[in-house]
C-alpha cells in the first residue's frame, strides 16, 4: 500500500509542476511565513505542550493514548488537515475516480464566507496519513460550484456538495454567502451495517471531513452513524495550522483562492467584493 501511494504522490507532484505559474502568488505567503509569531499566554503553551505528549511527529497520538473511538476516527479520516498555500485543483492528486451508482437528494446547509473559501480551496493529501483528497469546481459567472470528497489511497468517490454563492453586498459580512442545496453520494458502499443508512454515513463523512480535515465546522452537532454509538465520544483536539495563511476580510485562506474568487468580477455579473 506504501508503494501504491508513493506512486501516486510522484504521479500527482509531475501534475503539480506544470502549475508552476501560478507559484508567483505564494511569495506573500513565505515571506509571511519567515515572519516570528508573538508570544503565547502561558496556559495555551502549557496546554500545547501537554498536548504534544500524546502525539508523535506527524501529529498522530501515540497508540497508547488511543481509544477505540480515536482508532475508527483515524482510520476513517486520518491526521488533522491543515490549509495548504495553494488551491486544491482534480489535478492535484492522480486517483479521482467517479461514483458507481450515485443518486441526489436536497441538503440545505448555510455556510459563512469562511466556509465558502476553505471549501473551494480544498485539500490535497501529501503522506498515508491524509485520508481524503477534496477539490471544487467553479464558481462559475453564476456563483455555483461542486465540492468533491474523494479516499486519497484508492480514489473513491463518496460525495459531491453542490454550493449556491450569492455575491455583493447583501451578505452580513459584506463579501458573499451562500449555502450547499444539493448532496450526491455513493449508495454503493460496501460493509454498511443495517442499522445505518447510506444518506446517514455520508453526510457523516462530509459534515466530519470538513471539520476535520478542512477545519470548518458546518454544523453545530455532527451526527454520527448509529453503529458509531457505542464507542466514546470523539475527543476535541485543537486545529493548528501548519502555514501562515492571508487574512482577507476575516476570511483565512490563500491568496490564490481569492484571486480565483475575485475572476468573477471581469464576467459581466454583479459581484461587489469591495
Amino acid at each position: 500500500m506504501a508503494d501504491e501511494f508513493s506512486k501516486v504522490a510522484s504521479q500527482s507532484q509531475a501534475g503539480i509542476q506544470s502549475l508552476s505559474d501560478q507559484t508567483s502568488l505564494l511569495d506573500l505567503s513565505a515571506r509571511q511565513s519567515a515572519q516570528p509569531s508573538a508570544p503565547q499566554p502561558t496556559d495555551e503553551r502549557e496546554e500545547e505542550e501537554e498536548e504534544a505528549q500524546h502525539e508523535d511527529d506527524n501529529g498522530k497520538p501515540f497508540p497508547g493514548a488511543q481509544t477505540e473511538r480515536d482508532l475508527a476516527h483515524h482510520r476513517l479520516f486520518g491526521r488533522q488537515g491543515f490549509l495548504r498555500s495553494t488551491r486544491t485543483t482534480k489535478h492535484s492528486w492522480a486517483k479521482a475516480e467517479p461514483f458507481v451508482k450515485q443518486y441526489h437528494l436536497p441538503w440545505n446547509v448555510p455556510l459563512s464566507p469562511e466556509s465558502l473559501g476553505k471549501l473551494i480551496h480544498g485539500f490535497a493529501p501529501v503522506e498515508m496519513e491524509d485520508k481524503w483528497f477534496i477539490y471544487a469546481d467553479g464558481p462559475d459567472a453564476s456563483g455555483a460550484a461542486t465540492v468533491n470528497f474523494h479516499r486519497s489511497w484508492t480514489g473513491a468517490k463518496v460525495a459531491e456538495i453542490a454550493l449556491d454563492i450569492a455575491w455583493g453586498e447583501d451578505s452580513a459580512a459584506g463579501l458573499w454567502s451562500g449555502s450547499i442545496v444539493q448532496l450526491t453520494l455513493e449508495s454503493d458502499i460496501d460493509g454498511l451495517p443495517e442499522e445505518d443508512s447510506a444518506e446517514e454515513l455520508v453526510k457523516f463523512q462530509v459534515l466530519e471531513a470538513c471539520h476535520w480535515v478542512l477545519g470548518i465546522k458546518l454544523v453545530d452537532e455532527i451526527k454520527e452513524p448509529k453503529s458509531w454509538e457505542a464507542l466514546s465520544k470523539m475527543p476535541a483536539l485543537s486545529r493548528r495550522l501548519s502555514t501562515s495563511q492571508i487574512t482577507y476580510r476575516g476570511t483565512r485562506v490563500s491568496q490564490e483562492t481569492m484571486e480565483d474568487l475575485e475572476r468573477l468580477r471581469f464576467q459581466n455579473v454583479q459581484i461587489l467584493l469591495s
